[in-house]
Formats: structure tokens, C-alpha cells, sequence
């Protein structure tokens, strides 16, 4: 049965990392609810795993994703306030960099068929596989997850290599626990929800769905019996996550860490668990409620029966001598200004002049460690000379003796200003030395700051973006309503040229008037809307590209389009419009009339051509 749900589902080679492998008639055992952009992994005994992509950013390693995690509105302040967390995938493709978490909790199954494997050294489980064995599977300790994904990944680096996710030059990938990070960036719905449905304090549902759809939690209408359940039975999250919230509580990679003041804490205290489970209550239904759970409980590794995992492939940050040098390289540009940026960049290249001056100084440092060592050595020879002086001047006749006192004495006195001007130099070595730390600390700063400037720039284009693609669409909507009251108005006027009123009804005159009236002001009102908003747009336009260089707005095209979700109507398409708009207005014509028009048929035409 194993080896024909394997065929059934369809293996993730190498190609597949681009097109994800997908069956329509998947196995219920591995993938109960089978989805196209589904990532199947090979397990060992003919088992499989399903992943899930999780886009974090676009075209550069080091430009990780910042978001918030926590919430403001969460009882337990210590372990769930507001806290900055950073984000990056491990794997690439056309549409930027991801990481996999599987799609289900781990099973029953899954986890018979990894510790029967036993990194090969096992044999495979014979009994076929039944509705039970799709529970996920409880009863663990942290350390007994952490050995499950240890010996998945010995069959990915060995035996499953050929279907295992690949680094570019084909390094595979290895299995983990999620961290706590990974885990909450995806139960929030990650790039497939907009920024709003992001910070919320659960994804957003679909149309007339509760909580009750999504999750097994104790409480009315869900798991009151406080039994887990089978997976895949409630609606996915907004990545095609199941069971995200409740059945099981999660296992995290990394230790907890309680929060205060928008960050981490620095102890690490026991593994955290994420989630919640069949056993907590609908208020902890929230994807920022975590825990924390002891390593070792009464001389034993802690166990739950509500508590279970949910697998991470990933990479190592580098898997080759040539991207190592690349990565470098980009982080000796991080926080750099550059002399051509006028606007978001900084004119000034201050990094730059601080370089001078550190290369200035150090070779001042060398040359007065060259000046040292030749007064030392003068020094040396002068000593040597008064030393020869005495030893002639005892056996030398008394000429000689006060010649060689003579000597000694000039001797001695160049000595004294060698020390003296050792010991100057010594002290300008030691202050150029110092200076030369403070620079260099003060150089870090600036990059440091630079980068967050940086940042901060950033974001700020992608709200721009955000608001120009919204007032594009929100001038094709104004303008669709306007040329609806237009089309009332004509039918209107031609209906009572048509059917006019006799003169003396006078009702039907006023009604006919009143009508007119009106439809002529819903048509003004309209105009006056249309053209408001097109003004809007173009001050929008000028302030964008009076604040911020271009490069650095196109640079954010594709963050912009997805900060509005994945899954958020053509926005997408009016943002990109903003943004070609925003070079042509840079470039282009100011006659503020004819932009307008332009404006108008584009923004409609993004409308008309859904």
C-alpha cells in the first residue's frame, strides 16, 4: 500500500522545486486534501511529507523580512506582547525567496515510518495504514522531535536525496523543528494577506466562517470532548496551512523567550510550543499565543498528550565558497552611502570620508612604529659606542681619557633624546591607536544606523505605493460611477423629451424637473469626485518623487504589490501603474490637464481588462 501511495502522490525532484509535484487522487494517508501548489517530499518505506511555500522577500538573501509579531491585545503581556521580529527563506525562485513547513502536523503515519526507518538501520512497517494513523501524533518530547527530524534528514542526504528540495548547487535540504519566528510569520498568512489581516490577532476567515471552522479548541462546536482529531478535517489558513490553530500545540526549534518592550528577552528559558491545542480555550485561538514548557519534568523529558510537531526544510545559510564571497561583499556595502543618491540615500558619503581618515591614521600608526623602532636601534648604538669609549679610555693615555669623556658625554646625551623621542612616539602610537578604535566603532555605528535609515526609507516607498495603487483604483471606480450617473442623466433627459409632460400637469413637471435635477447633481458631485481624486493623485505623484529617487521606488515594486496580500483583487496591477506613472512623471510632461487624462484612461483601463 505505501509504495502505491508514493505513485499515487507523485515525488519533488529537482525540477519540481520550480513546479511543485501535485496528484489529484492523493493518498488520504500523506495528503488529505490535495492542492496544486503543494510540495511533496519523499519519506522513507514509500511514506511522503507535504509542503507548503512560504514567500519572505524578493531578489536579496540579506534583505530579510521585518515584521510584528505578539499582540496588544493578549492577556499574557510577558510571553505575547509586541516584539520586531526578522525573516528570510532558505530556497529561491521566481518569485523570491521561501521556506517549506509541512502542511500537516506530523502523523501517526509519518512518525511510524521514521522511527521504524531508524536511519536505516530499521525495517519498514508492514500493517497497511488506517484513518487513525492520521492523527497527529502526541506524546512526544522535545528531544524526541528533534531526533524524528535528525532522522528524516539522514534519508534526504541519503537514500531521498533525489527527491529532496536542492540548494542551487544541489546541496539537499535537511529537516527541523519550525522556529518561532517561522512558525508565526505562517500562521498569520505570511504574503498571502495584507498588512492590516497580518497584524490582526488571527487570519483572516471566509465569508461567514468562525474560528470553529478553522481550528479543534475546547469549546462549543469544536473539540468539547478534548480529543485530537484527524488532520485536515477544518479549513486551511491563508497559505493552505492545516490545523495551524488548536488540535495540537507545536513545537518550536528554539528555546523561549519571554518579551518586554517590542523585543525578545535575553534568557533562554525551556522549548516554546505554539499553537495551542484541543485543550485551550477559544480565547488562545490567536496566532500570537505561545508558551513555554519545561525540558524535564520530575526527572523525565517532558511529554503532552496534546502536544505534537510540524516539520521545516531549510539550508544552510551558505552551501558555496562563491556565495560566501558574494554575501560578504554585500554586507561591506550594507549602510553605504552613495555620492549619486540625491533623495533616500544621502548625498554626503560619509562612510566614505571615514575610510580616508582610518587609512590616514593607520599609516601614521606605521610610520610612527617605524620611527620607534629606528630611535630604539639609534639608542642601541649610541650605548654600544659609550661602552667601547670606556674600555679605551681606562687603558688610553690622559688626551685620550678626556676625549673619550667628551664622548661619553655626547653620547649619553643622544642617548637621553632617544628615549625622548621613543617614548613620544610610543605615546602618539598608543593615541593614534585609540583614535583608530573610536573611528572605527564610530564607523560601525553609522552603518548601523545607515541600514535602518535604510529600512525605514523602505518602508515608507512601500506605503506610498500602497496609497498611489489605491488612489488609482479608487479614480477607475469614481470614474465608473460617474459615467453610470452620466448614463441616468441621458436616459432621463431623452425620456422626457420623448414623453414629455402635458402643460398642464404640473406634478409631472416638477417630478420631471426634480428628477433632472437631481441626476444633474449625482453628475457634478461625480466630476468633482473624479477630478479630486486625480489632483490627490498627482501631488501624490510629486511628493513621491520629490522625497525619493526612483531607483528606489522601482526597487520596492514588487514589496509594495505584496504588502496588499497575495490574495487582495488586482490592487497589484493599479500599484504597478503608480509606479510606471511615478517614472513618467519624473521624466515626462507637467501639463497637469493632459497627465490627468492620461491618468484617467489608464487607471480604467486596469478596471475594464480584470
Amino acid at each position: 500500500m505505501l509504495l502505491g501511495a508514493l505513485l499515487g502522490i507523485g515525488v519533488m525532484g529537482v525540477a519540481a522545486m520550480t513546479s511543485p509535484a501535485h496528484a489529484a487522487k492523493a493518498d488520504q494517508t500523506w495528503n488529505p486534501k490535495p492542492a496544486p501548489d503543494d510540495v511533496t517530499v519523499a519519506m522513507p518505506c514509500g511514506g511522503s511529507m507535504v509542503f507548503k511555500k512560504v514567500y519572505t522577500s524578493n531578489d536579496k538573501k540579506l534583505d530579510d523580512k521585518g515584521f510584528s509579531a505578539g499582540s496588544n491585545n493578549s492577556d499574557s503581556m510577558l510571553s505575547q506582547s509586541p516584539n520586531g521580529r526578522y525573516i528570510q527563506g532558505a530556497f529561491h525562485d521566481k518569485d523570491g525567496y521561501y521556506y517549506l513547513m509541512a502542511k500537516y502536523e506530523l502523523t501517526e503515519a509519518q512518525y511510524k515510518v521514521l522511527s521504524s526507518w531508524d536511519g536505516g538501520k530499521g525495517k519498514c512497517p508492514t500493517a497497511k495504514f488506517t484513518v487513525k494513523d492520521r492523527t497527529p501524533k502526541t506524546g512526544l518530547s522535545w528531544f524526541d522531535a528533534v531526533n524524528l527530524t535528525r532522522s528524516y534528514s539522514l534519508f534526504l542526504s541519503g537514500e531521498g536525496a533525489s527527491s529532496a528540495p536542492k540548494s542551487s548547487d544541489s546541496v539537499p535540504a535537511f529537516a527541523r523543528l519550525p522556529t518561532d519566528s517561522e512558525w508565526e510569520f505562517a500562521a498569520r498568512g505570511g504574503m498571502n494577506v495584507s498588512s492590516s489581516e497580518f497584524s490582526a490577532d488571527v487570519f483572516p476567515f471566509a465569508d461567514g466562517k468562525t474560528i470553529a471552522d478553522y481550528a479543534w479548541f475546547k469549546g462549543q462546536g469544536s473539540s468539547s470532548d478534548g480529543k485530537v482529531r484527524v488532520i485536515g478535517l477544518k479549513e486551511p489558513n491563508p497559505l493552505g496551512f492545516y490545523d495551524i490553530l488548536g488540535n495540537v500545540s507545536e513545537m518550536m526549534l528554539d528555546p523561549f523567550h519571554a518579551t518586554r518592550t517590542g523585543r525578545l528577552h535575553g534568557q533562554s528559558g525551556g522549548f516554546t510550543v505554539r499553537g495551542g491545542s484541543v485543550l485551550s480555550g477559544p480565547d488562545e485561538m490567536i496566532t500570537a499565543y505561545r508558551s513555554e514548557r519545561a525540558y524535564f519534568t520530575k526527572g523525565k523529558e517532558t511529554q503532552g498528550r496534546d502536544m505534537g510537531l510540524r516539520m521545516v526544510l531549510s539550508l544552510p545559510f551558505t552551501t558555496s565558497i562563491n556565495e560566501v564571497r558574494d554575501l560578504n561583499a554585500q554586507v561591506a556595502k550594507l549602510g553605504t552611502d552613495d555620492l549619486a543618491d540625491t533623495k533616500g540615500g544621502g548625498s554626503v558619503n560619509t562612510l566614505g570620508e571615514l575610510d580616508k581618515i582610518l587609512a590616514q591614521h593607520k599609516a601614521a600608526q606605521a610610520r610612527a612604529e617605524a620611527e620607534s623602532k629606528k630611535a630604539i636601534a639609534q639608542a642601541e648604538e649610541a650605548r654600544k659606542k659609550a661602552e667601547t669609549a670606556k674600555s679605551s679610555a681606562k687603558a688610553g693615555s690622559d688626551a685620550v681619557k678626556a676625549e673619550n669623556e667628551q664622548l661619553k658625554k655626547e653620547l649619553a646625551a643622544q642617548k637621553s633624546e632617544a628615549d625622548t623621542a621613543r617614548n613620544e612616539l610610543k605615546n602618539m602610537g598608543q593615541y593614534i591607536l585609540t583614535m583608530n578604535q573610536n573611528l572605527n566603532k564610530l564607523r560601525a555605528n553609522m552603518i548601523e544606523s545607515n541600514a535602518r535609515r535604510d529600512e525605514m526609507r523602505d518602508r515608507a516607498i512601500i506605503s506610498s505605493m500602497r496609497l498611489g495603487g489605491y488612489l488609482c483604483s479608487s479614480i477607475a471606480k469614481a470614474e465608473v460611477e460617474r459615467e453610470l450617473k452620466d448614463n441616468v442623466l441621458s436616459i432621463l433627459t431623452r425620456t422626457q423629451k420623448s414623453i414629455p409632460c402635458k402643460d398642464d400637469d404640473s406634478k409631472c413637471l416638477k417630478r420631471n424637473a426634480e428628477q433632472l435635477s437631481k441626476a444633474e447633481q449625482n453628475v457634478a458631485i461625480a466630476r468633482v469626485t473624479v477630478d479630486y481624486l486625480l489632483s490627490y493623485y498627482a501631488d501624490h505623484l510629486t511628493d513621491t518623487n520629490d522625497t525619493f529617487d526612483h531607483k528606489f521606488i522601482k526597487a520596492q515594486l514588487k514589496n509594495a504589490q505584496q504588502a496588499m496580500g497575495r490574495n487582495n483583487g488586482e490592487l497589484h496591477r493599479y500599484i504597478a501603474q503608480f509606479e510606471t506613472d511615478a517614472q513618467k512623471y519624473r521624466n515626462g510632461s507637467r501639463d497637469l490637464e493632459e497627465n490627468k487624462k492620461r491618468w484617467l484612461k489608464q487607471c480604467l483601463g486596469i478596471a475594464r481588462n480584470k
